[in-house]
């Protein structure tokens, strides 16, 4: 695969753009999905770019979401 697709690549991952960066990697090599799939993991780790989401860090972040919906609810007077 040319460079300049593999770069393209690395910026849709940087950009938290999993599934453009498989459907890219696939349209390019011409491959089934679940092969695309592996070879843009195996491109994230090479540049140390995480392809997941830990289930902590989601856990976190739906607790944050609710406890400001819960204090603007309380600062705008809403039950």
């Amino acid at each position: 695969m040319e460079e300049s697709r593999i770069g393209l690549i690395v910026m849709l991952l940087r950009e938290g753009s999993f599934r453009d960066a498989v459907q890219v990697y696939q349209d390019e090599a011409d491959v089934p999905f679940r092969s695309a799939r592996r070879a843009v993991v195996d491109i994230a780790r090479a540049h140390a770019i995480p392809t997941r989401r830990s289930t902590f860090s989601s856990l976190l972040w739906l607790t944050l979401a609710g406890a400001l919906g819960a204090l603007l609810s309380m600062g705008m007077g809403v039950v």
